[in-house]
């Protein structure tokens, strides 16, 4: 059984509508993230929802089965592994809820999506959940399936997104497909995301065992989103004290980090996390607590930041 309704499908059109060819994009390990919506009951939480088991590699609706081992060299961000990078930013704003910063990964300033910055934001706005999983980057081209992607380099990943729609019944839903990013111009030029063709596939179950979707590994809604040290500094990528907060991932200004543990009191979390960053792996545990109005974050090094819309 599949599950399909008209938001679905308005994802299906967001991800097709590059309208440059099939797709593909590239990261060398493969990436979850999570897009939840606060305006629902259900997503204050997520307690009452069923954990969800997506199709596995080889499956229908799965990524492709790979069982060549990891890279674990640093990452040159102008390599094709390096687009992957981009990706994982792209899954990471989505997921805080930074549509700008996920829109402006797209190519021509965002125009390669197809849609105008306002749809692209609502678009998404109509999932409870998003997860993507992101499978092994490969050099692509423009002779992939037609595809009309102009530049001397392009890179292909295979893309599986599964999750549940905002609808009265949170249906689970699950498709599968490419990301093509591009490159050109000198060296030091950016991968842009030009186009993808993700279409609906495979069965997403539910685990009646008792797991729950909610966990303390899971940082609650009001936390999300992109944080600056002033307003100002909200759409300047020279700020050093930038913070990105989604769900289970952290991003600083030369860091990340994937979160291990979450406890919640009030308006406060403390968040245990493992950081990786210029050369080092680290785990540290930092306090955050929000204001009344939702509009400033203190960590307990004293260091407060605002949100940016």
């Amino acid at each position: 059984m599949r599950y399909l309704s008209a938001s679905l499908l308005t994802l299906s059109l967001l991800s097709s509508c590059g309208q440059r060819a099939e797709s593909s994009d590239t990261s060398d390990r493969q990436s979850e993230i999570v897009l939840s919506d606060q305006n629902t009951a259900a997503q204050t939480a997520g307690a009452d929802l069923p954990a969800l088991i997506p199709p596995k590699p080889g499956e229908p609706g799965g990524l492709p089965e790979d069982s060549r081992p990891l890279d674990e060299s640093p990452i040159d961000p102008q390599t094709i592994r390096g687009a992957g990078l981009t990706l994982e930013k792209y899954a990471l704003a989505l997921e805080s809820k930074d549509f700008d910063a996920a829109y402006a990964l797209w190519g021509d300033d965002g125009g390669a999506s197809g849609l105008t910055k306002e749809k692209f934001a609502g678009a998404y706005d109509k999932y409870l959940t998003i997860k993507m999983l992101i499978g092994r980057p490969e050099t692509g081209g423009p002779e992939i399936a037609g595809s009309e992607v102009s530049g001397p380099e392009t890179a292909s990943v295979p893309v599986q997104v599964y999750g549940r729609l905002k609808n009265s019944n949170n249906e689970p839903y699950n498709m599968i497909g490419e990301i093509i990013l591009s490159r050109s111009g000198g060296k030091d030029m950016p991968w842009e995301i030009t186009d993808s063709n993700l279409e609906p596939r495979g069965v997403v179950h539910q685990d009646e065992s008792g797991s729950r979707e909610s966990a303390a590994t899971i940082i609650p809604p009001e936390f999300h989103g992109r944080w600056a040290r002033s307003a100002d500094l909200c759409n300047s990528d020279a700020d050093t004290m930038k913070l990105l907060i989604g769900a289970e991932k952290l991003e600083f200004w030369e860091s990340e980090a994937s979160v291990k543990s979450v406890q919640k009191s009030g308006r406060h979390i403390k968040v245990t996390a493992d950081y990786t960053g210029e050369g080092e792996n680290w785990t540290r545990t930092t306090s955050y607590t929000l204001s009344a109005d939702g509009k400033t974050l203190t960590s307990d090094d004293n260091i407060s930041r605002v949100k940016c819309n």
